[in-house]
């Protein structure tokens, strides 16, 4: 894995997890637990992309608007701020910030990485 992102940590995720990822529908949003995490994760044109599953305005579980845009952007459904689920960033201007959560395969193994 040395072509990764050195910026990031990388773990192997278990394989309850990844049978849930691998049968994610492309923009679908899902809901996961990880290492005392709340994740929000989409599969956007073949990739996996995740954000923590908390609005940081109103706290509503992000996964809870079921899909997000071609582009990844998920709408919170209290509010509707908007999201990019790949940079976590707020696509409104508004400077919130979600810290994301990158993705790679090795063969049959799925590793999510984390900010160091």
């Amino acid at each position: 894995m040395e072509s990764l992102d050195t910026n990031y940590q990388w773990h192997q995720l278990p394989e309850e997890i990844v049978q849930q990822l691998n049968s994610l529908k492309e923009q679908e949003l899902i809901h996961i637990e990880w290492q005392d995490k709340k994740l929000c994760i989409s599969l956007i044109n073949g990739q996996f992309h995740g954000i923590n599953d908390r609005c940081p305005h109103a706290g509503t579980p992000l996964s809870f608007a079921k899909t997000c845009n071609k582009k990844g952007v998920i709408v919170c459904p209290t509010h509707h701020y908007k999201f990019d689920i790949k940079s976590g960033r707020s696509t409104d201007g508004n400077n919130y910030k979600i810290p994301n959560y990158l993705f790679h395969r090795v063969d049959e193994a799925l590793y999510i990485g984390t900010k160091k």
